[in-house]
């Protein structure tokens, strides 16, 4: 068992690092994208961009089709969509720079590691194991095991809760500024990413309490 300890970030005790999915651990706009599309022919709606995708997600799955599909079709066509995408997550997803060895330089730390996201829990669970970094993480709550989804911070608090760590030894790390503004409401630092949903001036508009190109610099910024 890893011995626990903290690292100084800004005369601040770090204990506990937690990530966003999408666009922050793991790159799977395309794996969404075919899916989205395959789903969409079935039901004869238009398809869609990459850019549109990549502009979409991050409010849950619900939320993204609500964007494409009416109403009524929502859970027709969500259906076809997680049939389909089981697959295509398979053979899409990849890893985003620097995340799997990031997360093994925090567990070699004592730092303790979780997720916040508002992807479905079977689906981002999925993908960490076929990426095989499930057990790189601490604690996982996504976006169907709270009553609020992010920007609201019941994700993060359960991850508190659990590990018995301060909001003020926590650092939250996303690529959108839904997630910055998230990590605020939840009175955690915030660590934000340029690899995903949001231009880096939206980025910088949240105000993040640090603006990363990826995710190399968080060790930089852990031990600063």
């Amino acid at each position: 068992m890893i011995k626990e300890k903290a690292i100084g970030v800004k005369n601040q005790m770090i204990k506990l690092v937690i990530f966003d999915l999408d666009g922050t651990i793991f790159d799977a706009y395309e794996a969404v994208w075919k899916s989205l599309n395959y789903a969409f022919a079935q039901f004869g709606y238009p398809l869609i961009t990459l850019a549109q995708v990549k502009r979409s997600v991050g409010h849950g799955e619900r939320n993204l089709l609500a964007h494409f599909v009416a109403e009524k079709d929502i859970e027709s066509v969500q259906k076809v969509y997680r049939e389909y995408g089981a697959e295509r997550f398979l053979d899409s997803v990849t890893l985003l720079p620097h995340a799997k060895e990031t997360l093994l330089w925090l567990k070699a730390q004592g730092i303790r590691t979780g997720v916040a996201s508002n992807r479905p829990g079977w689906s981002a669970r999925m993908v960490l194991g076929v990426l095989k970094i499930a057990d790189l993480f601490d604690q996982i709550v996504c976006g169907d095991e709270v009553l609020q989804m992010k920007p609201n911070p019941e994700a993060i608090f359960k991850i508190l809760s659990a590990v018995k760590i301060d909001p003020g030894e926590t650092v939250f790390v996303g690529d959108m500024d839904l997630d910055i503004q998230t990590g605020k409401n939840a009175g955690v630092k915030t660590f934000a990413v340029a690899t995903g949903s949001s231009f880096k001036e939206e980025l910088a508009e949240a105000k993040p309490d640090y603006l990363a190109e990826g995710l190399s610099e968080l060790k930089q910024y852990i031990i600063a």
